[in-house]
């Protein structure tokens, strides 16, 4: 079911349990990271929890869940799904399901869409990479942040340029040339940039 009833909020609960799990087993320094919208979790849970035993996060491909600036780049493929979701939990069906497309084509419940997406930006990359207190990496890849391209992820390439805009003294940007969003093809430059990153450190 995927993100249907997934909160973002819920992966600080994962976090913690694998984190101790790892911290009785001997390793005291760890580095976390994730994938899409893993990637996202590996932000916000070390943002908000400031986990001692973690070193660095790696980041790769975080979509940004900025409220107005997905409206922004959709328009009404995305307002009005949400709105949707909206009068759905309004009227007391938060669990009725939804795929809107985008920002990409997963199936939501009404609950889950509005969370994620919501017009607090809970979840914003961009905002809680800020917080991460240890060194953090952003890998894109250049197709899935070419503008206009084939293999565009519009919530990918926004994230990319907000946080090369901002440009926080703990964080790294970084783009694989020729990759999508599943970097296919593109693995081991990929994990020449994380290794990089980490020789780093």
């Amino acid at each position: 079911m995927g993100y249907a009833f997934e909160s973002v909020e819920e992966s600080r609960l994962d976090a913690a349990a694998w984190l101790d799990f790892l911290k009785s087993r001997g390793h005291e320094k760890v580095a976390i990271g994730g994938h899409s919208g893993g990637a996202v979790r590996a932000t916000y849970v070390q943002a908000i929890e400031h986990f001692g035993n973690v070193a660095a996060v790696v980041s790769v491909s975080p979509g940004e869940y900025n409220h107005e600036k997905i409206v922004n780049v959709h328009g009404e493929g995305f307002s009005g799904p949400y709105r949707e979701s909206e009068k759905n939990i309004a009227e007391g069906n938060p669990d009725i399901f939804l795929r809107p497309g985008v920002p990409w084509g997963s199936m939501w419940t009404s609950r889950s869409y509005v969370d994620c997406f919501n017009k607090d930006n809970r979840y914003s990359v961009s905002a809680h990479a800020a917080n991460t207190g240890v060194p953090t990496l952003y890998v894109f890849g250049g197709k899935e942040s070419e503008i206009g391209g084939e293999e565009e992820l519009p919530v990918c390439g926004l994230a990319m340029r907000i946080l090369q805009e901002v440009g926080y003294s703990h964080t790294t940007v970084e783009m694989v040339d020729g990759a999508n969003h599943g970097y296919n093809g593109r693995e081991k430059e990929l994990l020449d940039v994380i290794y990089r990153f980490f020789q780093g450190l």
